[in-house]
């Protein structure tokens, strides 16, 4: 089978961006085979891209090269780093943008890339996803070893990963995504809803009251706004055939109550 190198980015498709990437990649690595996961993550939302590269990886084979580029601090003395985890691989900025990596495919290895040899030429700092990522994830896929690329660090950039409270009858989460359809996902998990039957739970978020969950979206009436759990396994905040987050009114970080019967 071919290596599989996977591309999530706030690039975009407008521009020239993505295609430079993937041009680097095949000069290096003409077998590989490169997967777009999304180019449309928000600009500068590591949040975003950090949920994202989550949500994405375990569906890919085993030892696949992940390459998530979203990167507000190019060029400054933030790291470009290689994490090597029980799945595979992943490259990109020292911002965050691993830190679901590191709680839910732990252990992992990080190398601090600087081995400028296998670096693309450049004239400038503002494009280390072409200059710097791409062509190591290229030479990576050729079977070179992680640590042909630097030397192994501790202590990576991780954010805050919000976990739910539990209290009697009430778990208080927040919304951590948005995604394309206005769905709220949150922070509650199902490993949180064991022995709960969300059919006989009110879900709290704002000025808003929704009873009774749904298996499914069309178990929803149309336009109505209901909570169900995602095919990620997260309590999610949806409005059949319609957009949650703007009936709601509902941002990131929006605090959420499942309150059971």
């Amino acid at each position: 089978m071919k290596p599989v190198i996977t591309l999530t980015t706030d690039f975009g498709n407008k521009d020239y961006f993505v295609g430079s990437v993937k041009g680097v990649i095949l000069q290096i690595n003409p077998d590989i085979k490169i997967v777009d996961i999304t180019h449309e993550i928000p600009p500068f939302s590591i949040q975003d891209g950090a949920f994202v590269i989550y949500s994405s990886f375990r569906f890919f084979p085993k030892g696949s090269i992940h390459l998530v580029v979203v990167d507000p601090g190019v060029g400054s003395e933030r790291k470009s780093i290689l994490v090597v985890s029980r799945s595979g691989f992943f490259l990109g900025p020292d911002n965050g943008l691993f830190s679901y990596i590191y709680e839910e495919d732990d252990p992992c290895q990080v190398y601090e890339i600087t081995e400028k040899k296998f670096f693309l030429p450049s004239i400038g700092q503002t494009f280390h996803g072409r200059d710097v990522f791409a062509p190591v994830a290229a030479w990576l896929s050729t079977e070179m070893e992680s640590s042909s690329f630097g030397k192994l660090i501790e202590n990576p950039i991780k954010f805050r990963i919000p976990k739910p409270v539990t209290e009697k009858n009430k778990i208080t989460g927040q919304i951590i995504y948005i995604d394309r359809y206005g769905n709220l996902i949150t922070n509650i998990k199902v490993a949180n809803l064991s022995e709960i039957d969300l059919t006989k739970c009110r879900l709290m978020i704002g000025a808003y009251s929704l009873a009774g969950g749904k298996k499914f979206y069309g178990e929803a009436g149309d336009k109505e706004p209901s909570f169900t759990i995602n095919s990620s396994g997260h309590l999610e905040i949806f409005q059949n055939k319609s957009n949650a987050a703007d009936f709601l009114h509902a941002s990131l970080q929006d605090s959420v109550q499942l309150i059971q019967p």
